[in-house]
């Protein structure tokens, strides 16, 4: 799920990019080859944190000065920090949930 969340991220931010610019540089072809730039191999999977993200956001900063866009976040930054949590399941644990019912639904990891 993360991953498709990231991919539709990742394809508004280059429809953005290419549709923005001008709509004489619109085409599908523009749009599909920005999406292989960024999903290349060369990006390193643009996983929150690593290199490769940086390597998009910069690409992506990159694009929007070219079309004449100004950055909108604090002080002027085009980038705005988000601390991101991660949860790693314990084998074993469990949950529950009550079904409007009164049910009760156990969930197990």
């Amino acid at each position: 799920m993360f991953r498709k969340m990231m991919g539709g991220v990742a394809v508004a931010a280059v429809l953005l990019a290419a549709g923005m610019a001008s709509a004489q540089d619109f085409s599908a072809a523009r749009i599909s080859d920005d999406i292989r730039t960024i999903s290349a191999d060369a990006y390193q999977g643009r996983y929150p944190g690593t290199e490769g993200e940086r390597m998009v956001l910069s690409w992506l900063q990159t694009q929007y000065e070219a079309m004449g866009l100004e950055p909108g976040g604090p002080d002027g930054q085009w980038l705005q920090p988000v601390e991101l949590k991660r949860y790693t399941p314990v084998a074993g644990a469990t949950a529950a949930w009550t079904g409007p019912d009164g049910v009760l639904h156990p969930l197990t990891v």
